[in-house]
């Protein structure tokens, strides 16, 4: 998350030096810095969106309570109450058992679908990539953005990876995990956020558009000139 937090305070202060996108706004009939705005726009939806993958996270790891691979060696079960000396106890599932070992890992053992880390770390890293390709523009190289995006992208990967390797989850808890994720924040961005909400509109000569400024209202703006097909931007 510090890495997410720190590219998009980053982003905005580089568009707020630069002059363009921010705007001033009023609160409490007090007047909000145009950055601080932008910052609390950006930050608070990603929050929001983390607020809610962690919840459903939480939701699906207490309700369906999968044991976590190292299971046994953690609960250290009290063996000699168990009979496995005949060929058929060799295949039977025990559900009567007495663990030994920390009630607080063993709990926490009981809690291994979905991978919270997978999830928490996806989440985070896809919101970056959208918002990188969101609000970076850099027309000397077309490689930089889908590079940063994958560095981001693959760094997520890593980390549902070694929960597999470190036997914290079976490969599914990791899958789940890294589709909640992503996800939530497709999602979050899309439905959410207004990352996007600056656009290209292509219109024919004649037809009015409005344009829509944050609180919803719309301003007339007259028809552009020209050829038959142009392209308007509107921020």
């Amino acid at each position: 998350m510090a890495l997410s937090l720190l590219q998009m305070l980053l982003g905005e202060a580089l568009i707020y030096c630069r002059g363009s996108g921010h705007k001033s706004h009023q609160m409490c009939s007090r007047e909000v810095h145009p950055f601080v705005w932008s910052c609390y726009k950006v930050i608070g939806v990603f929050l929001f969106g983390a607020l809610v993958c962690q919840l459903l996270t939480d939701c699906c790891k207490y309700s369906i309570g999968r044991l976590r691979p190292h299971f046994i060696s953690v609960c250290k079960p009290e063996f000699s109450a168990l009979n496995c000396s005949t060929a058929d106890d060799l295949m039977r599932y025990i559900v009567d058992y007495t663990c030994m070992g920390d009630a607080k890992l063993v709990h926490e053992a009981r809690l291994s679908f979905l991978s919270g880390h997978a999830s928490y770390s996806m989440y985070c890293m896809m919101y970056l990539a959208i918002y990188i390709q969101a609000r970076m523009q850099w027309n000397r190289s077309r490689l930089l953005k889908p590079f940063l995006q994958l560095v981001v992208i693959t760094m997520a990967l890593l980390t549902g990876l070694s929960r597999i390797s470190d036997y914290k989850h079976h490969w599914s808890d990791v899958l789940a995990g890294l589709s909640l994720g992503a996800a939530v924040a497709l999602v979050v961005s899309a439905l959410v956020s207004d990352l996007f909400k600056d656009r290209h509109i292509y219109t024919l000569p004649g037809n009015d558009y409005k344009k829509s400024d944050d609180y919803g209202s719309s301003a007339q703006v007259p028809p552009v000139k020209g050829s038959n097909l142009e392209e308007v931007e509107i921020k």
